[in-house]
């Protein structure tokens, strides 16, 4: 948000986002390096090492993966037609139709882990592909052509931001996101894009 008090992103301040996410991945890989000698994730590790069917599931990871990607371009390629035939704004387009089709994927992948109890996994991925969005994604394309806010409003930010705070709060409550916390996520979300959409 401080990067775009001037309403854009420069090639400079591209490269500077770059930098941060390549910190970022160093840090994480610095710190399994120092986990690495711990004996239960030793164990962990020699136990997925003997797994045989470790090639199989990846190669289930990489269809997934493929197949979710192709679907996420029919609805994100559909739903820009779509809002492009009603007469709704690029910023509103990328705002709602776009970023709910490019997020699919992770939805899918949420859901599954949620049903499998492995919340850390949802979490991460959410964090994960947030700051990967950020920092990689918009440094890049700013590196490669500097990038204006156009559109998207001090509101919109506003709004990133004050959801991203008040996720901290919710995993306080004994360290979880429960039933009503989501609910309530969800009605803002629905609430955000009724009004992007009403505009």
């Amino acid at each position: 948000m401080a990067l775009l008090l001037d309403d854009r992103l420069t090639r400079a301040e591209g490269v500077l986002l770059i930098l941060g996410i390549l910190a970022y991945v160093s840090l994480h890989l610095w710190l399994v390096l120092v986990r690495r000698g711990e004996p239960d994730l030793v164990e962990q590790e020699n136990t997925a090492v003997q797994d045989s069917r470790a090639a199989r599931h990846v190669l289930f990871v990489v269809a997934g993966l493929a197949t979710l990607v192709l679907g996420g371009y029919f609805v994100v390629h559909g739903g820009v037609e779509l809002a492009t035939a009603i007469g709704v704004s690029n910023a509103v387009i990328a705002l709602t139709v776009v970023a709910v089709g490019t997020s699919l994927p992770e939805l899918s992948t949420a859901i599954i882990a949620a049903v499998r109890s492995q919340g850390d996994i949802v979490l991460g991925m959410v964090i994960g592909t947030n700051i990967f969005n950020i920092l990689a994604i918009l440094g890049l394309t700013a590196s490669i052509r500097p990038l204006v806010r156009g559109g998207v409003g001090w509101l919109d930010l506003g709004v990133m931001f004050s959801v991203s705070i008040l996720i901290v709060p919710f995993l306080w409550s004994g360290l979880r996101l429960g039933r009503s916390e989501g609910v309530l996520l969800l009605l803002g979300y629905a609430c955000f894009s009724w009004w992007r959409l009403a505009a």
